[in-house]
């Protein structure tokens, strides 16, 4: 069987990045799905579990860092190429806005469909959401910020990929106007 080359840009890839990574996502996963259901009222072995799992928010953190050292690597190897922004952005959004417009247009046709009265726990995935636009145009963190919460549990998570893309709309020119040296 021939050997495949490397693509360019796997060739420079490095695979513990892709396992710290995925740790980052696996302990937010942790506490959504542990710490975040857990009462300190519950007893002491229930209050030492809450701190520990508190420390599992640092994966979006982690997960921050990483991507801007991924993504900054990305655009420094590319710098002063022909369709440096197009290029960029046209890998981003290709990635990202597809699957995000897909969730949030099945968010909004779900709750225009459901009955928010009915159920306590359908009123705690779906209602109080953001303004649409806000999402859209990739604020509603700022929004969320300003109200003291997340809105609707289901576009809660949201909050993350407003600042992923306010981050990318930031270092491009950042690094694309800063001198070498100075990088």
């Amino acid at each position: 069987m021939p050997a495949v080359a490397a693509s360019p840009l796997s060739a420079n890839r490095i695979p513990e990045l892709d396992g710290i990574r995925g740790l980052a996502i696996l302990s937010v996963l942790v506490w959504h799905y542990l710490g975040a259901i857990l009462r300190s009222d519950s007893g002491v072995i229930a209050e030492c579990l809450i701190a520990w799992l508190n420390m599992t928010w640092a994966g979006v953190d982690l997960f921050f860092v990483l991507s801007g050292f991924l993504i900054g690597g990305i655009l420094l190897d590319q710098r002063g190429q022909p369709g440096y922004f197009a290029a960029f952005y046209a890998r981003r959004f290709g990635r990202i806005l597809p699957p995000y417009l897909l969730l949030l247009a099945i968010y909004f046709l779900v709750t225009a469909l459901a009955n928010m009265n009915t159920t306590r726990g359908r009123y705690w995935l779906l209602g109080e959401a953001m303004p649409g636009l806000s999402y859209l145009l990739y604020v509603q963190n700022f929004v969320m910020a300003s109200c003291g919460g997340f809105g609707a549990n289901a576009l809660g998570i949201t909050w993350s990929l407003a600042v992923e893309e306010q981050f990318y709309l930031m270092l491009p020119l950042a690094l694309y106007l800063v001198r070498p040296a100075r990088l």
